[in-house]
């Protein structure tokens, strides 16, 4: 778990040339990460009594999930041409993840003493999700422009066939 609390200058003054005070503002940001990853892969070496000749079979299989909270806080008083006071307190949830699997399989045949011909079979499939969702404390709404939520799914087949020297 992942603490981080970020103070820009607290208290940040703005001087006109006439060395007047026109703006005074204050930002915080804190942050809470949590998350998770994990890697696992498996592998199988199949040899046949004829030299050379092999089947391999591959599973890898990756996962992440993740969860941060954030807390945005800038306070701004302006004096220009009026006094003037203006807050900002966001509170943001940030959900993302994926799960990655993918496997082969490769077979190779000796055609002469020098020559092999190999045959591979790839599959993939690939999921990965964020959630990001940005709320005003002061009026408990939903920012949407700040907000963000989509899924990702990718398969990939992909075969391919390769004489070796």
């Amino acid at each position: 778990m992942t603490k981080l609390k970020i103070a820009v200058r607290p208290d940040n003054e703005f001087l006109t040339s006439e060395n007047i005070s026109s703006l005074n503002t204050s930002i915080t940001n804190d942050n809470d990460s949590k998350g998770v990853s994990s890697t696992s892969e498996f592998r199988l070496i199949r040899k046949f009594k004829k030299p050379k000749r092999e089947l391999k079979a591959e599973y890898v299989l990756r996962a992440q999930d993740n969860e941060t909270d954030s807390e945005l806080k800038n306070i701004s008083n302006f004096y220009l041409p009026v006094t003037s006071f203006d807050s900002i307190v966001q509170d943001k949830r940030n959900e993302n993840g994926y799960l990655n699997q993918s496997s082969k399989l490769t077979y190779t045949e000796p055609i002469f003493e020098k020559l092999r011909l190999q045959v591979e079979y790839l599959f993939q499939n690939n999921r990965s999700d964020q959630e990001i969702n940005t709320t005003d404390r002061l009026s408990n709404l939903q920012i949407d422009t700040l907000s963000n939520n989509f899924d990702n799914l990718r398969l990939q087949h992909r075969g391919t066939a390769v004489l070796k020297l």
